[in-house]
């Protein structure tokens, strides 16, 4: 039978661990009230699906809750909530009724232009399902005067699986890095235990993710580029074109989400089969695809692979205090408004949780 679980309890672990180990190698100071390090416990917003927050981050909000309440942080974090609920309801959800769809039939009967569509189609739910949690929880949390470290930075804008890692639940590589890749050794003792370590981070990954071998496999994946990358790949990509580097993140990505999201590992392996049989565009396929999820899609690639200088313009929508009256008005209005859709899609659809309350 089915084993029940709290809501929640692996990012809980993730947020005790840390706190132990930082109190223990005195790289921060214990709470002077048990009070506080309940509320770090226990702080809502980011319990389910993170982001992960350390104690030292945190406790000089818990102490210092007058400068952190205040009617700025109470609207930057009502803007980002509802980014973040709009990346969920018009584009994860959208994205998601599609991929359901169309992995709920045989496997084996998908060709090279539907397996591809389908699975980078999976890769933007995803990422925007992911995204859109952790700017609600965020948001969240900066209406109440705490300020969360960021999650997400443009993931599938990297140039390499190693970028990747930095851009992608930034919280939880950073946490694996400190709390198991550096007491392993890190890679301060040679170059194969540096290898071996970063495989077994991955694999522990994968395996927090769920017990099954699909996830054990997506961990070593990730991990092989990542060995890869530092014995020769890394070099060579430097010197082709920025553009063939992006694609080959992007493609390795995309591949691998196939054994995260097809759980028989048959099924997985055929899935694989198919994405990377005789190339054919299948037109018949691509003319019959929905026109509102291709719209979504598109404009899910839009805000995904965005040049570096308007990912910068795009992280201060949330910070830039010197706005012209003009400018806050008509984002507040369109808050009102995204805000109405999304309610209004929300009660169409019915109850669609997010990807991460699984793990």
């Amino acid at each position: 039978g089915h084993v029940l679980l709290p809501v929640g309890i692996s990012f809980l672990t993730f947020h005790k661990i840390s706190f132990l180990y930082d109190v223990y190698r005195r790289e921060c100071e214990l709470p002077s009230k048990f009070s506080q390090y309940l509320l770090f416990i226990m702080l809502f917003p980011h319990l389910i699906a993170g982001p992960i927050v350390r104690f030292e981050e945190i406790l000089p909000q818990i102490q210092n809750r007058i400068h952190c309440t205040n009617l700025t942080n109470a609207y930057y974090g009502l803007l980002q909530f509802i980014i973040g609920l709009s990346k969920k309801v018009i584009i994860a959800n959208t994205l998601g009724e599609h991929v359901a769809s169309e992995l709920g039939g045989e496997v084996s009967v998908m060709d090279f232009t539907q397996s591809w569509v389908v699975m980078i189609a999976y890769a933007f739910q995803l990422y925007f399902d992911f995204s859109g949690y952790s700017d609600m929880a965020i948001g969240l949390a900066r209406m109440m005067g705490f300020q969360f470290p960021e999650n997400f930075r443009f993931p599938y804008t990297s140039k390499s699986i190693t970028e990747f890692w930095k851009r992608w639940h930034i919280t939880l590589g950073s946490w694996m890095r400190d709390y198991l890749y550096i007491p392993l050794g890190g890679n301060q003792s040679g170059l194969y235990r540096t290898y071996s370590n970063l495989l077994l981070v991955f694999f522990l990954s994968g395996l927090w993710h769920g017990a099954s071998w699909n996830f054990v496999i997506w961990g070593l994946f990730h991990g092989a580029f990542l060995v890869l990358e530092r014995i020769f790949l890394s070099k060579q990509l430097h010197k082709i074109p920025a553009a063939i580097q992006y694609f080959y993140a992007f493609i390795v990505v995309v591949t691998g989400w196939v054994f995260f999201r097809i759980e028989s590992l048959p099924d997985s392996l055929q899935y694989l089969s198919n994405m990377y049989s005789l190339p054919a565009i299948n037109m018949t396929y691509l003319n019959s695809l929905n026109p509102k999820f291709v719209f979504v899609l598109l404009i899910a690639m839009f805000f995904s692979f965005q040049p570096e200088r308007l990912q910068w313009k795009w992280t201060t929508l949330f910070t830039q205090k010197n706005r012209r009256p003009v400018i806050n008005i008509v984002m507040a209005c369109s808050l009102v408004i995204f805000y109405i859709f999304n309610l209004g899609e929300l009660f169409a659809t019915g109850f669609n949780p997010f990807i991460y309350f699984k793990f």
